[in-house]
């Protein structure tokens, strides 16, 4: 009768168990730590700074609103994208007895979202007859959030937010 030899089967050791263990809390340890190091050194998902002291201000901000309705102008407002990078605002304002604003201080402020760094202003110049109207080149494609401000005379500014997506 003839016998058959059998290999040994590789047994997993108290050593090599020891070593595997250990790898996968280390794979899981690094692994963590790059999640944690990407999360705070990211973007923070903040949009304002002050959040919370904005917050508790929200009924000035609601006095602000009902005030500039209490101003009585008509205003007409377009934000568009004009191309390749660039934004056309145009706004014709007008006072309570249908007379033209000339005389406002129009700005038109950016802000991205997105990302900090990229936010600015642009003035928009008066065309004609209360009309105020630029066509203002971004620094870079995407949405941006458009807040036209119009003052004149150190007044409360009458403010319009749009937003528009630059392609």
């Amino acid at each position: 009768m003839q016998t058959q030899d059998f290999a040994p089967s590789p047994l997993l050791t108290g050593r090599k168990f020891l070593l595997w263990l250990l790898g996968s809390f280390f794979v899981v340890a690094a692994v963590n730590g790059l999640m944690v190091y990407y999360a705070v050194h990211t973007f923070s998902g903040e949009i304002e700074s002050h959040s919370y002291a904005n917050g508790l201000t929200f009924n000035r901000t609601l006095e602000a609103i009902a005030a500039q309705r209490d101003m009585g102008w008509q205003v007409d407002g377009q934000v568009t994208a004009a191309g390749r990078g660039t934004v056309a605002v145009k706004a014709t304002y007008r006072d309570r007895t249908n007379h033209s604003l000339t005389d406002l201080r129009v700005v038109a402020h950016f802000t991205r979202l997105t990302n900090e760094g990229e936010d600015f202003d642009a003035p928009v110049p008066h065309q004609d007859n209360g009309s105020y109207a630029a066509d203002i080149p971004v620094p870079a494609l995407g949405q941006w959030q458009v807040r036209l401000s119009a003052e004149r005379d150190r007044e409360r500014p009458y403010l319009l937010d749009y937003r528009v997506f630059v392609k």
